[in-house]
């Protein structure tokens, strides 16, 4: 069906899951310009035509209820309708994984993430079942934790379809039935007795229980043993399966496994149940129950003598709700459905990255992809990309951090004129929209604020540089409301949970760091001192660096900032009892050395002689530290500040606005706080009043509102796109910044040891080419640092080209006496396009190609293995600074919980120049130090850069003073022309 189109709308693209319940396309919204996912949903060959008729009348009713529903934690439908016979969904594009995937992965699951996960699932069931909707197929594949830790319950209204459509009017066809969806069927389901939303809480128990103990209350390889259970079999305490679980978690779950529906809690007590779980102690160890209590999974049909219904306990003590933690898994990009094949997630929350989005958002591999790590930066990438340890949630995280660094969330574009943003320094682009409107040039020439951040200028400032206030940008006025729409999720204004791109720019308007990166009005950069005098005293060769406060700094409660905070804030994210599992990796793993990405923080390395000054003690010398605290790492934070019960309009904070308004994921108001000086401020001149952050909005809507924005309104999104779009409005303007991860191909040197093999190889490769079959913008990139990154420079040492050099790659062939050489490119099943382009550029140059295409997470877990000779992996970071990212990839003295040297590359000349450019003090003098060690790898032909993508930010033409760099758009210096 590739190519179809329905309804004369949706083009369908590529196939991305099948099963049992249909397919899950890739598609393209030709008249919103957008990338989504089709659900074809499937009805049973030979169905009569009377029959027919009724089950797509019920598919329509079904489909328009589900779209009623109003929750974040739920995925949207979009549209719908029955194309030749066929009725069809569509939904948004997603970003996360499927409970099923995160259990398969790891297992049980700690306590505390299964209770958030599921207090958000009850609070989607509670919205449903208040519509009059009973989900009927809550199971662990339905559930997606996206990248920023918010649960989407998938599949909506759509059981009754499914349920009718089947052979016996009971067992849903998805992708796992009926075993599958057997193992959470309530009793009532086969005992005809009707079902309401209680039926859901059961569900939603078995999936807690498999979540708690790795394994289903019930499990048989027999569908009539499993019905058998349901109906009549008492399911074992969970404590049975895991030991210390405490004894409330066996209460909630068995009541929830009552099997008269009146014994259960409904979902919203359910809610309360979970939140309590999620805020409160880890609870008294059940005591182990008696053996009668006790049920076995079943393996074989059970007896038939019926066993007594599990008592009903009593729900936990409500406890006031926490905010969500975030997520520590690294998301995928997928569809929403029920993919058969093992792995393959079914989608998240909003925009789609379209083809590229593996690299960017890959699975978490066994010990993470790539690194780099988001401390001040962003990009999707996480997305910006963090280091190792073996399949631990702080390695994962680290690589959801890159992966935002990089994820590119959907067509917010416009039909622009563009400035050219990449090569000799030149300025950023400020761009304006729309049939051929004139390009008002940089930005610079009117106002004091450079359009880009040159952060591959960086240098080190002085205290002068580090006091405030921030020069005043010429032209600004205060006063305005700006609105901010944002297509992802905002779940959190905590620094030490925030990392999705638009709460990681938000985080700058709420909180300060002990350092931040400067930027003169030519757009060089500088890290100064923001909340601390300068940029901090480096002694001991860089592995003790000491900063004092400025005087009077205060929260935005009126409490004065201390320098016990900065010691508190860096405990609480490195204990390994820690409620928040993010943290910034980079300072993790600077204090605590590589390979010891968890564990508690070693008695004194954070120190607080006095009120005012605090001293780090780093594992070893990292000349560059004060940029890493630039990042969410150097806010402070009050111990006052992780009372669970603590609105997040109270939340202490120490930039020049505080939260006047928080709707959990739909949006934030910013108001000022009183308590910020901007003579201590460096970095903000905070000219608006207020920002009105709306989540969750549609990529399309948003660019719309943004085209459409009257005069004096000002309109921005902190979301950059990596496509085109052409529906960009008269108004609109757009800064551009590079994005902070290089496009490459990694080439296995254990397996292709003639270095002649991969010079060819690196020879062959058609940039151009890649970057055209991408649909991305950017520019050819032959070197590993990215642009905005101190060192970068443009290299292209085996002579490729933009287009590659076919011919040269056949002479290098044959001077290794190497004609046909074969190989195995290994390929996601979602990167078809550039695989096809490396496939026929190889076999150009006389190679034999096997192509090995995956699923994503068999992919990366292969790529890591070493299974493949060549396959494309995204090389970058967040901060500004190779240190943080390159001696991952490339070091070979790192242990296997540490690196990401996929290229296997083991070289002497390459471990000491990473020791020399890691010692060396001096920003320039490193970055040279760094540039070389590019030329040297890519001489080498470990990996083969082939192209960096352009993020394009729009907003609409009230709006002066953005910035766009690494982080993507910064409202720091932002302003309303009225």
């Amino acid at each position: 069906m590739r190519g179809s189109v329905l309804d004369g709308r949706y083009r369908l693209l590529a196939e991305i899951g099948a099963g049992g319940m249909g397919q899950v396309w890739r598609a393209e919204d030709s008249r919103l310009a957008r990338r989504v996912a089709v659900k074809l949903l499937s009805v049973p060959p030979g169905t009569p035509a009377a029959a027919r008729e009724r089950l797509l009348a019920m598919f329509v009713r079904e489909a328009r209820a589900a779209a009623s529903l109003d929750s974040s934690y739920i995925v949207p439908v979009f549209d719908h309708g029955v194309h030749e016979g066929t009725p069809y969904l569509v939904m948004p594009q997603l970003l996360g994984r499927t409970v099923r995937e995160l259990i398969a992965e790891e297992g049980a699951l700690p306590l505390g993430r299964i209770a958030e996960v599921c207090a958000q699932v009850c609070r989607a069931l509670a919205a449903a079942h208040g519509a009059g909707i009973v989900h009927r197929d809550v199971k662990p594949a339905n559930v997606m934790v996206t990248a920023e830790g918010t649960v989407k319950m998938l599949d909506f209204g759509l059981a009754k379809f499914l349920d009718a459509t089947s052979v016996t009017g009971y067992l849903t066809a998805s992708a796992d039935a009926p075993i599958g969806t057997l193992h959470y069927m309530a009793p009532e389901r086969f005992t005809g007795k009707g079902d309401d939303g209680r039926t859901d809480v059961y569900a939603l128990g078995c999936m807690a229980y498999e979540m708690a103990t790795g394994s289903p209350p019930f499990d048989s390889g027999s569908a009539a043993a499993l019905m058998h259970c349901h109906v009549y079999e008492a399911p074992g305490p969970p404590s049975l399966r895991r030991a210390g679980l405490p004894a409330d978690w066996d209460r909630l779950l068995l009541r929830m496994l009552a099997k008269e529906p009146d014994g259960r809690p409904d979902a919203r007590q359910a809610e309360t149940a979970f939140t309590a779980l999620a805020a409160g102690p880890a609870g008294t160890p059940a005591a182990a129950a008696p053996a009668t209590t006790a049920s076995a999974p079943a393996t074989t049909a059970p007896a038939t003598t019926a066993s007594a219904p599990a008592p009903a306990a009593p729900a936990p003590t409500p406890a006031p709700a926490p905010t969500p933690a975030t997520s520590d898994s690294p998301a995928k990009v997928s569809a929403p459905g029920d993919p058969a094949r093992t792995g393959t997630a079914p989608p998240a929350p909003a925009p789609a990255p379209g083809p590229d989005s593996y690299p960017l958002l890959p699975p978490r591999p066994a010990h993470a992809p790539p690194p780099g790590q988001f401390g001040p930066p962003s990009a999707l990438l996480p997305p910006g990309p963090p280091v190792p340890g073996p399949g631990g949630g702080a390695h994962r995280r680290r690589w959801w951090a890159v992966a935002a660094a990089a994820v590119a969330l959907a067509a917010v574009a416009g039909t622009l004129t563009v400035l050219d943003p990449f090569g000799g320094g030149g300025d950023g682009g400020t761009k304006t929209g729309g049939k051929g409107s004139p390009s008002p040039g940089p930005v610079a020439a009117a106002s004091a604020v450079a359009p880009l951040a040159k952060t591959q200028t960086l240098t080190t400032g002085t205290e002068a540089d580090s006091r405030g206030p921030a020069p005043a940008v010429r032209g600004a006025r205060a006063g305005g409301t700006v609105t901010v729409l944002e297509p992802g999720l905002l779940e959190h204004t905590d620094p030490g949970k925030i990392w999705s791109e638009g709460e990681r720019l938000l985080s700058r308007l709420l909180h300060r760091s002990l350092t931040g990166l400067k930027t003169g009005p030519d757009g060089a950069v500088k890290v100064v001192g923001d909340l601390a005098e300068g940029p901090g005293t480096a002694s001991d060769g860089g592995r003790t660096w000491t900063f004092r406060l400025k005087p009077g700094l205060r929260y935005s409660d009126g409490t004065a900032v201390r320098a016990a905070d900065f010691a508190y804030a860096v405990e609480r994210a490195m204990s390994t009892e820690s409620d928040f599992p993010l943290g910034d990796l980079t300072l993790r793993t600077f204090l605590l050395g590589e390979g010891k990405e968890t564990g508690e923080l070693p008695a004194g390395a954070v120190e607080t002689p006095d009120e005012r000054t605090v001293v780090y003690h780093l594992a070893k010398a990292h000349p560059d530290f004060a940029v890493v605290l630039t990042g969410p790492g150097g806010v402070p934070v009050p111990e006052r500040g992780d009372d669970p019960g603590i609105k997040p309009e109270d939340q202490p904070s120490t930039g020049p606005y505080r939260v006047g308004g928080f709707t959990g994921g739909k949006g934030v108001q910013l108001v000022r706080n009183r308590e910020w000086d901007p003579d201590t401020d460096p970095l903000r001149t905070a000219y608006p009043d207020r920002f009105a952050v709306e989540a969750n909005v549609d990529p399309a809507a948003a660019l719309k509102r943004i085209g459409s924005a009257g005069d004096g309104e000002p309109v921005m999104t902190f979301t950059g796109a990596l496509k085109a779009s052409d529906a960009g409005g008269e108004g609109t303007e757009v800064v551009s910044a590079p994005a902070p991860l290089v496009q490459s191909y990694t080439l296995n040197t254990e397996r292709l040891k003639n270095q002649k093999v991969r010079e060819a190889l690196v020879t062959a490769l058609p940039a151009a080419a890649l970057l055209k079959a991408s649909g991305e913008r950017g520019e050819v990139r032959r070197g590993i640092l990215p642009p905005g990154v101190r060192g970068a420079r443009t290299l292209d040492v085996h002579g490729a080209g933009a287009d590659g050099d076919p011919a040269r790659a056949r002479a290098l062939l044959a001077e290794a006496s190497q004609d046909g050489y074969r190989l195995t490119l290994g390929a996601s099943e979602v990167d078809k396009e550039r695989t096809a382009v490396v496939e026929r550029a190889l076999e150009k140059a006389g190679f034999e190609v096997t192509v090995e295409t995956d699923e994503v997470g068999t992919f990366y877990q292969k790529a890591e293995d070493g299974d493949y000779d060549l396959f494309r992996l995204p090389l970058g970071g967040g901060f500004p600074v190779a240190s943080a990212f390159l001696p991952s990839y490339f070091d070979s003295r790192l242990g296997e919980g540490q690196s990401l040297n996929y290229s296997r590359l083991s070289s002497d000349t390459v471990d000491e120049a990473i020791d020399k450019a890691t010692a060396t003090g001096d920003l320039a003098a490193a970055g040279e130090l760094w540039s070389a060690l590019d030329r040297r790898v890519t001489e080498l032909a470990a990996v083969a850069p082939v192209y960096v993508q352009r993020r394009d930010y729009p907003h609409s033409a009230a709006l002066k003073g953005l910035q766009a760099g690494l982080d993507g758009a910064s409202p720091l210096n932002a302003w309303v022309e009225r």
